[in-house]
């Protein structure tokens, strides 16, 4: 039976236990010899897996929830979250006192405008948080959630810098360039005129190596050669695109072992600004400079909507919100920030001058010619 003594000496050794934080701590004054499993989880979480849903409700504690991307419910609530934080935090009573039709037709339309960048915000702080699971949405929702985030986009009118760097997050792209091949009617090959954005530093000579200075350790700084033979490729809905390049260094080989090489699909490697994922599959290639992005505005091809109708598409609107944020009036938003090149229409024209003087052009005229959506 205990002593009271050693009551009291208990008590006052549990006293000690707690830090200079206030907080209890069995290790803290501890001289005896004991040997402690560490404890990696914290046993206080009420969502193990940080998706939203405490641990007492969610059907699978370690595993993180991702939203329903695609389906109708996500966008219906999507679409409720963005009117809720939409009312009350817009005045409109300057434009109903001016009276009659325009500012009635301001008032409606902008009051469209702040709930499509509501609608954005909202979606784009669910990718960012579930990034890492988007692997488990299938392609088909994700790309209806794509469709619906282009829809979006063009309600709002504008794309800033977030919104142009956010296209990388949304680009998705085959597991190898195999894989595309096999799959040629759902791409179309771009020529080589309008793949100039994604051909910096073509040049054969790999003595005059282009090296790109990052200030973002996101994206850390690399060389880069050959990109004269990359292609582009748009899937047929003018969303996702595809850049490849060759998987090695072409040096010393002659035209015909060039097209040799070349002519094989494994023989090349798509371009991705995923620094660890070029590193861990070699399907892929670290290039931020030139990989393939995405557009929220199909250029003016034949493509299609997700239910097979013809999509209405146009030059000027895929200029404004694809290509004149890349180039921003010459601030280089580029495709990543803090990695800045000359991202310029006259460093494109000098990319296609370095294809046509240096390349093998018969490597792209077998690809072009492999099937009729490679166009």
């Amino acid at each position: 039976m205990p002593t009271a003594v050693g009551i009291i000496v208990r008590k006052v050794g549990h006293l000690t236990k707690f830090n200079q934080n206030g907080d209890y701590n069995f290790l803290v004054n501890d001289f005896s010899p004991r040997y402690y499993l560490p404890i990696l989880s914290d046993p206080t979480d009420e969502d193990t897996d940080d998706d939203g849903l405490n641990d007492d409700v969610d059907p699978d504690r370690l595993v993180m929830n991702t939203p329903p991307f695609g389906t109708d419910e996500y966008f219906e609530e999507v679409r409720q979250k963005a009117a809720k934080s939409f009312s009350g935090t817009y005045n409109r009573t300057w434009y109903a006192d001016l009276g009659g039709l325009l500012p009635l037709y301001i008032n409606i339309q902008r009051e469209k405008d702040v709930i499509a960048k509501a609608e954005l915000d909202i979606m784009m702080k669910d990718v960012n948080r579930y990034e890492k699971c988007l692997y488990t949405v299938s392609d088909e929702n994700w790309l209806r959630f794509c469709e619906f985030f282009n829809e979006c986009v063009m309600e709002y009118g504008t794309v800033d810098e977030e919104l142009h760097y956010f296209r990388l997050k949304l680009n998705r792209t085959p597991s190898s360039f195999e894989e595309l091949v096999n799959n040629k009617d759902n791409w179309y090959l771009y020529d080589k005129k309008h793949t100039r954005y994604h051909m910096n530093n073509s040049n054969n000579d790999i003595n005059n190596v282009s090296i790109y200075i990052s200030k973002n350790d996101y994206y850390p700084s690399y060389s880069t050669y050959w990109n004269e033979y990359n292609m582009k490729f748009v899937d047929k809905y003018g969303m996702n695109e595809v850049v490849v390049m060759p998987n090695k260094d072409l040096s010393g080989m002659s035209n015909d072992e060039i097209y040799d090489y070349l002519t094989d699909a494994t023989h090349w490697q798509i371009l991705t600004d995923d620094y660890k994922k070029a590193q861990n599959d070699q399907n892929f290639k670290y290039d931020p400079v030139n990989v393939g992005t995405y557009n929220y505005s199909a250029y003016d091809f034949d493509y299609i909507n997700l239910d097979g109708t013809p999509k209405k598409t146009s030059s000027l609107s895929h200029d404004k919100y694809d290509v004149q944020p890349y180039l921003k009036d010459g601030e280089n938003y580029g495709n990543v920030p803090g990695l800045i090149y000359g991202n310029s229409k006259k460093q494109r024209d000098k990319n296609e001058d370095y294809y046509y003087d240096n390349a093998n052009t018969a490597v792209f005229s077998d690809y072009w010619n492999i099937g009729d959506k490679f166009r």
